[in-house]
């Protein structure tokens, strides 16, 4: 080892791994957005962010300042976010207001949807712990003997 600052080959490589599987794993969310903004033509209410691409990655957004990073895939992906935010500029201004009362309905009913089904999960769960207090309560209760048995 020449320099402190250099890492043994098997954590280089290690580290080097990791790196490009974070990178591979902005990749896929850039793919992923391009083909949602694609087939919906959905504008969504809120502008794509820089930290939004890296949340969806899984990542920490300080992950695009580091050396190997700050000049190199930092810059595709900014560039890659005006892109998105100026297409859905572009689309919100020549749509129109039925278009986006569509779009708001939409978003509004797949809240409601997801609701519904946290509410039916939830429900389910309550049904079952009721069920099994009901075994619990049983199991520990003397038997019943007030139909002409001894006492």
């Amino acid at each position: 080892m020449g320099s402190k600052r250099e890492l043994p080959g098997a954590l280089a490589a290690q580290a080097a791994s990791r790196t490009d599987a974070s990178v591979r794993a902005i990749e896929t969310v850039v793919e992923e957005i391009r083909r949602e903004r694609a087939a919906g033509g959905h504008v969504p209410a809120e502008p794509l962010t820089l930290r939004a691409v890296m949340a969806r990655a899984g990542l920490n957004h300080r992950f695009l300042y580091g050396e190997r990073h700050k000049l190199t895939t930092k810059p595709r992906i900014e560039a890659f976010v005006e892109q998105m935010n100026a297409a859905a500029r572009e689309v919100a201004q020549s749509s129109t207001p039925l278009d986006a009362a569509r779009d708001e309905a939409k978003e509004w009913q797949e809240r409601y949807e997801k609701a519904l089904r946290h509410a039916h999960l939830w429900a389910h769960r309550v049904r079952a712990l009721q069920r099994r207090v009901r075994e619990l309560e049983t199991d520990g209760r003397p038997e019943d003997r007030s139909e002409g048995g001894p006492r």
